[in-house]
């Protein structure tokens, strides 16, 4: 054990100096082969059938998805139809970011393609309206999230392919976290707002222009609109897949794109199919290590000692899921979501699911945790992007919203979905009963 215990403080201290995480669970899952006797070719082949499922091919589409709606000006029809809707009052454009992450989160799921698209968008038409660059940029991170939890969400998709549990009701679980925080995100805004003296308010107009204005915009998103209620009308009722709703969903951007909104060409189609390419490149290559570690710690029965250690410490469930909660927050904030994820679907949720906890449940809170973990320092990829998108910004300039949105969002939505299982499982056994 003391080689084994070894090993991943070296794994970790080598992605604290830059090396890709993939390259570091690799390296540490060959010595620990060599160490233990454990045959590399085996391990590879091992890894390499893990990644032979249908669910994997869930996550390129979508991520190609997300691009889609990035680099075609699909996400700038979105923003303009939630304009209409809430922009008109002080912080209104707060708002607009924070809700259209949310309508983005249900179509593609993938947090720096709603921080690219509607952060790059928004945070200069805030700043034309008096919104310090620093406040919009503040409050595009932790907003971006929201399309973690919205369904369908990458996150859960990593997840549940690295613990083998339903996609579909995982989705569901943090549906209801993701509201909540959409809810106390424009909370946090109209207080925040409320005290920039430098915002410009959208003049009122005549009701019967304000609704000619409604109408002309939601006609405008109308067909893009479509596209979440078809995912996930499609995937709940039984019609077709994750995987297939990813792949139809991709389709239908495309035709979007091209046909009917006429902002795709095959030069924009060949820069997102790279994009998506080099994304989806990292995320598999990270998993395909991974599971080779992964081998080594099952085999050697890490997942058996977490649990011990737990109940060495207290077998009141109230504190284990603090504790999880700790170790959950401490991984998010050296590692990215995806590679947080995998090692949360194999290490931890087995000792979670031997102490009783439901592994839907256990989801979702790795979901929100996890999330957070995006924009927490030191890693936070989510974090130092947003700074480049809003004009290579110090830290200095845009923490406090950030801070604000962790403080008085991510903690409370973390909490409720910690100690009231129901938040996170009433949408999942509606869904149980629903498909018999």
């Amino acid at each position: 054990m003391i080689f084994l215990i070894s090993i991943l403080v070296g794994v970790i201290l080598l992605m604290f100096v830059g090396v890709p995480v993939g390259f570091a669970f690799g390296l540490g899952g060959f010595i620990l082969c060599k160490i233990y006797g454990i045959g590399i070719t085996g391990a590879l082949s091992a890894s390499f059938n893990k990644l032979n499922m249908f669910a994997m091919m869930a996550l390129p589409l979508f991520i190609l998805l997300g691009s889609l709606m990035n680099q075609s000006g699909l996400a700038k029809i979105l923003i303009d139809f939630v304009n209409s809707l809430v922009g008109r009052r002080k912080g209104g454009l707060g708002y607009v970011l924070i809700l259209t992450n949310t309508i983005f989160g249900a179509m593609c799921g993938v947090a720096s393609s709603a921080m690219a698209a509607i952060g790059g968008m928004m945070i200069p038409a805030m700043e034309e309206k008096g919104y310090p660059r620093g406040y919009s940029t503040g409050i595009a991170i932790p907003s971006s999230v929201l399309s973690l939890l919205i369904p369908p969400s990458t996150s859960m998709i990593v997840f549940g392919i690295a613990g083998r549990i339903s996609i579909p009701l995982l989705f569901a679980s943090t549906f209801i976290p993701g509201i909540i925080l959409t809810i106390l995100l424009c909370a946090i805004n109209k207080v925040m707002t409320s005290k920039i003296p430098t915002i410009q308010v959208f003049p009122e107009v005549p009701k019967a222009q304000a609704r000619k204005e409604k109408l002309q915009a939601t006609r405008k998103a109308f067909w893009i609109l479509l596209l979440p209620l078809f995912i996930l009308v499609g995937i709940y009722s039984g019609a077709f897949t994750p995987t297939e709703a990813a792949g139809i969903s991709t389709v239908y951007a495309l035709v979007l794109g091209f046909c009917i909104y006429r902002s795709m060409n095959m030069n924009i189609l060949w820069n997102t199919l790279i994009d998506g390419g080099k994304t989806t490149g990292s995320i598999v290559t990270v998993f395909f290590f991974f599971f080779v570690l992964s081998r080594i710690l099952v085999l050697k029965g890490v997942p058996s000692a977490l649990l011990d250690l737990l109940l060495s410490i207290s077998e009141n469930k109230i504190i284990i899921l603090l504790i999880f909660n700790i170790l959950l927050f401490l991984t998010g904030m050296f590692m990215d979501d995806c590679s947080a994820l995998i090692l949360a679907g194999i290490i931890y949720l087995p000792a979670a699911v031997k102490l009783g906890i439901n592994p839907i449940h256990f989801g979702a809170i790795c979901g929100v945790n996890l999330g957070m973990g995006l924009i927490t320092p030191p890693v936070a990829p989510l974090l130092y992007m947003g700074a480049m998108i809003g004009g290579n910004l110090k830290i200095g300039e845009y923490y406090k919203p950030v801070v604000y949105s962790i403080l008085f969002g991510y903690f409370p939505v973390l909490f409720l979905t910690t100690y009231i299982p129901a938040i996170s499982l009433a949408l999942p056994n509606l869904l149980m009963k629903l498909m018999g």
